[in-house]
């Protein structure tokens, strides 16, 4: 099993330079759920984000469980992280048209995916 410096390495590997995280079998692995979970949880959150492409919501979605892990999961490596979620908290503000509703809602839904997995 890979220990929690491992998963934020992982983890950081995964972020774009633009801040966000891709929706992806490597963020699925490292956060101990199938693709086809967190997809499926995204599809749950319609009409959340509904002004956004697929794509775009995707990358909102896979952002938020980042921040998420990071934040509940990963906190021992803080130090490493915390520009990380910063950046990403950027990108995710500077969304236009994702009212903060919106954002909320992921949130709550990251949360209970990121508390109900085995990392």
């Amino acid at each position: 099993m890979a220990t929690t410096l491992d998963r934020a390495k992982a983890l950081i590997a995964l972020q774009a330079f633009e801040g966000h995280f891709p929706l992806s079998l490597s963020l699925s692995q490292i956060l101990g759920s199938p693709l086809s979970f967190l997809t499926a949880k995204l599809d749950q959150l319609s009409p959340v984000a509904i002004g956004l492409e697929v794509e775009a919501r995707q990358k909102l979605w896979a952002t938020i469980l980042a921040i998420e892990l990071f934040e509940n999961k990963l906190k021992g490596e803080a130090e490493m992280w915390e520009l990380v979620v910063e950046k990403a908290k950027v990108w995710v503000a500077g969304l236009p048209d994702v009212p903060q509703d919106d954002v909320k809602k992921m949130e709550v839904l990251a949360s209970e995916v990121i508390n109900g997995s085995k990392v």
